[in-house]
């Protein structure tokens, strides 16, 4: 395995080992933050790395790319929901709080189970490609998870900021799922 399949796809792994980190000290403030911040920056960092280290490399989607397309989300939605229950069990967030965090993870998640469930839409070729409304979802989770930390005041604005985006994020999700599969039964795939 080349460095630009391991890198990128160890920085996403290493949200999961901080998934679990943050529970050693769950009321430590500085503790969650700091992981917040860690898990940001291999977010960030681990598509920046994927691309400028497949630039070289003759354009054809990889394994590794195709892998690194599933495998960032899941990871991202691992860290966030771990942080969500981990605060839900020590009593900074309320349950409908955690709900409305993972909004988009519940409707995209949804809409996997709906694509393994109807044989017609596994046949077809969906590629899972993080989207900068997804992006964006995480950024206000990440945001409002901290402001229920640090600037309770800002929290409220900051939970509607990460529902309405996760609506909308995974209304884009569901778009271009449909497309695909529209364009795959016009073809006549």
């Amino acid at each position: 395995m080349r460095a630009s399949e391991w890198i990128p796809d160890g920085l996403s792994l290493s949200r999961v080992g901080m998934a679990a980190l943050v529970w050693l000290r769950p009321t430590d403030t500085g503790w969650l933050l700091g992981f917040l911040a860690a898990a940001a920056v291999s977010d960030l960092l681990d598509g920046w790395l994927a691309r400028r280290l497949r630039a070289h490399e003759p354009h054809k989607p990889s394994r590794a790319e195709e892998r690194g397309a599933w495998l960032d989300p899941v990871c991202d939605k691992i860290f966030v929901l771990s942080v969500l229950l981990m605060l839900l069990h020590v009593g900074t967030l309320s349950l409908t709080t955690v709900a409305l965090l993972a909004t988009r993870d519940w409707l995209v998640f949804s809409m996997f189970l709906l694509v393994l469930a109807v044989p017609r839409f596994r046949r077809k070729e969906l590629r899972y490609r993080a989207r900068a409304l997804g992006k964006l979802t995480t950024v206000a989770q990440f945001a409002a998870v901290s402001a229920h930390v640090l600037v309770p005041a800002w929290a409220g604005a900051l939970v509607v900021t990460a529902v309405v985006l996760g609506v909308a994020a995974a209304a884009d999700y569901a778009w271009r799922a449909w497309r695909t599969l529209r364009m795959a039964r016009v073809a006549g795939r």
